[in-house]
């Protein structure tokens, strides 16, 4: 295996190519983006991360031969990418293709969200998201792509669309992992209104909850009160007692740190922001319940972690409106500086001894 510091290299990629489309019509902008989601993919689909082995395993055990319902050997997957990776198989016998579709089809779908959301900051904003919160979301295969299809359902109640749409988009997510239900408190979000100061109240209140850790306790209350046979409650017994993934990992964290100041800016920059998005208080509140997600839960690390994941694409989509607060004339710098520090991010952030397979 050959060490490389692959998400600084996809990091570069995507931003050279993004400094190529400035200035450009919206089509070539459009085009740029997109063939920078297939170059982190690419790279990606020659990686050997976490959980690379399950899902590759579970991919080369599937036996064609028998429906999909009755595979011998269970995959403990939702029934959503079981019949993803069933029907894949058919086309091709190697996991990294599906692999490559699978992480392409997550990003392609939160850049085409990003387009709707801060399209004069969309480069940007993508830099940002595979600098610093792509690594996970790139092994994490799910999860990921329940993230995008539980973004499109928050994007839903934004622009009025109809109810069922919102519940089609989280039917989905959830079939392909089941934390996607997380989102659905999100649907009484639609016409909330937070102000200044009720924001940064309930930032304080949220730290505070973190420092004192509720993790476990809402672990144990799940399972006493979801039915034994499911997946997830098998998997809070199992990860509870383990020190890597059922650990208290604090507040003082770059993920905490990071996102506890895009929500601050989000918030002070209230009157700017919400004069461009529609349904800023909803995007808020979403914002301050993954924060509940990601810093309560914090004495359950994986639990913390797993959840936030599904939700977490709000703060880049966040990042992009803050970025856009700017005033026009200094906007430019801004993101330049930006740019520079995003790409030295990763070499920090992120593994640099990732093999190649």
């Amino acid at each position: 295996m050959t060490a490389i510091p692959a998400y600084a290299l996809i990091t570069h990629v995507v931003t050279v190519l993004g400094l190529l489309a400035v200035g450009k019509t919206r089509t070539f902008r459009k085009a740029a983006l997109l063939l920078g989601v297939l170059a982190a993919a690419a790279i990606v689909s020659q990686l050997r991360l976490t959980d690379y082995e399950v899902y590759a395993e579970a991919f080369r055990n599937i036996d064609l031969r028998r429906r999909l319902a009755d595979q011998t050997s269970p995959w403990g997957f939702e029934v959503g990418y079981a019949w993803i990776t069933y029907t894949a198989r058919y086309f091709t016998d190697e996991f990294n293709y599906v692999r490559l579709l699978l992480v392409f089809a997550a990003l392609a779908l939160k850049v085409a969200l990003l387009w709707r959301w801060v399209e004069k900051a969309s480069v940007v904003s993508l830099i940002f998201y595979v600098a610093i919160v792509f690594y996970p979301d790139s092994y994490l295969l799910r999860a990921a792509l329940a993230s995008s299809f539980t973004m499109l359902g928050v994007w839903v109640l934004m622009v009025g669309r109809p109810a069922y749409q919102f519940v089609l988009a989280l039917a989905i997510a959830s079939s392909i992992h089941l934390s996607a239900l997380i989102a659905l408190p999100i649907w009484f979000f639609r016409e909330v209104d937070v102000s200044k100061v009720t924001g940064l109240l309930a930032v304080v209140g949220i730290l505070l909850l973190g420092a004192v850790g509720i993790g476990h306790s809402s672990a144990d209350l799940a399972a006493n009160h979801l039915p034994s046979g499911l997946g997830i409650v098998s998997k809070l017994v199992m990860y509870r007692s383990s020190e890597l993934f059922g650990g208290n990992v604090g507040l003082l964290r770059g993920s905490v740190l990071i996102y506890t100041a895009i929500t601050v800016l989000f918030i002070l920059l209230k009157r700017s922001i919400s004069m461009r998005l529609p349904n800023y208080g909803l995007v808020l509140a979403t914002m301050l319940y993954s924060m509940v997600l990601l810093a309560g839960l914090s004495d359950y690390v994986v639990l913390a972690d797993r959840l936030f994941r599904i939700l977490g694409f709000i703060f880049v989509v966040a990042f992009g409106q803050i970025l856009l607060s700017i005033r026009k004339e200094e906007r430019r710098l801004a993101a330049l500086l930006v740019v520079v520090v995003l790409n030295v991010a990763p070499y920090f952030v992120t593994p640099y001894d990732i093999g190649l397979l």
